[in-house]
């Protein structure tokens, strides 16, 4: 079961003319990888936004170790980041990006994880702007519109949520990992080994022996979730098909990606699809290629 719900554009401005006696703030949560020299910050404050937006920076709300970047922060740099927003335990955040939902799931999952009870995911900016919502054009200087608050979050529901090397490595070592369904959100190709990522962990390609592939970019449409379950779970099965890979409803479900980002994507889907939950490898192949014995890299079709 997902911590976070979707929310159409519509639902959207539904939701902030009813709300009262609370605050609803989106949350902008547009982050690039390094290779394509953008900024979501930058953008964020010179060039559009949702009307009274906060911008959440993924990149510095986590725990950035050597091994791998861009793991679950912990309680301290998540409450001061939330903080520094102005954000209240009480407020309702509606999670976007402007970049397809390649960010967005990744946010809208550490916040649950870390606590926060209301979030809703926007199913996707492209469709909030083709139905016409109001853009805000105008420059700001800040993330936020906010005063700073003392929020302090005190909940992390990471133990169910996250999945670690050690534990990871022990199922595949041990054959154990039949009994699993792991899926990596990357492309076939780099899933295969046959095209590197252009990311800053390296290697980037082959997969973890045991997984299977379920790309991101095929669970949503330009970009946008399905916001029908029924559509969700129609999305995966084609895409499963597409593959000729297997969901076993009645094992549990680990997903993976890069870096952990794009994964967050397919758990959305695989939960809001009502095929169970699935616990995140955080660390992704970017930590596994630096930390796992080569024998358990693989390369090729081996499912």
């Amino acid at each position: 079961m997902s911590l976070y719900k979707l929310i159409t554009p519509k639902e959207f401005s539904k939701l902030i003319k009813n709300t009262t006696n609370s605050r609803v703030i989106p949350v902008d949560a547009t982050w690039y990888l390094p290779i394509f020299k953008k900024d979501g910050r930058s953008e964020f404050r010179n060039v559009e936004r949702i009307p009274n937006a906060v911008y959440f920076h993924l990149g510095e709300v986590s725990d950035n170790e050597p091994k791998a970047s861009r793991m679950l922060p912990t309680l301290d740099v998540f409450n001061g980041a939330m903080s520094k927003l102005g954000i209240k335990s009480d407020d309702t955040l509606v999670v976007y990006d402007r970049i397809n939902n390649f960010s967005a799931s990744r946010v809208a999952w550490v916040l649950t994880t870390l606590g926060h009870s209301k979030v809703y995911l926007m199913t996707g900016f492209n469709q909030y702007v083709k139905e016409g919502y109001t853009v805000d054009h105008d420059k700001v200087l800040s993330d936020s519109p906010y005063p700073a608050t003392k929020y302090e979050s005190t909940n992390s529901f990471k133990g169910e949520q996250v999945i670690s090397f050690e534990a990871l490595s022990e199922l595949v070592s041990s054959g154990k990992i039949k009994d699993y369904n792991l899926f990596d959100a990357r492309s076939e190709d780099r899933f295969l080994g046959e095209e590197d990522a252009g990311a800053t962990n390296p290697p980037t390609s082959g997969h973890v022996l045991g997984s299977q592939p379920l790309p991101y970019m095929e669970v949503l449409d330009d970009g946008t979730f399905p916001s029908d379950p029924k559509k969700m779970l129609e999305k995966v099965e084609q895409s499963l098909k597409e593959h000729g890979t297997h969901f076993d409803r009645n094992r549990p479900t680990i997903v993976m990606c890069n870096s952990g980002v794009t994964a967050c994507i397919i758990k959305t889907a695989i939960e809001l699809a009502s095929l169970g939950s699935a616990k995140l490898y955080d660390g992704s192949f970017s930590e596994w290629a630096l930390r796992a014995d080569p024998k358990y890299i693989a390369r090729g079709k081996d499912w």
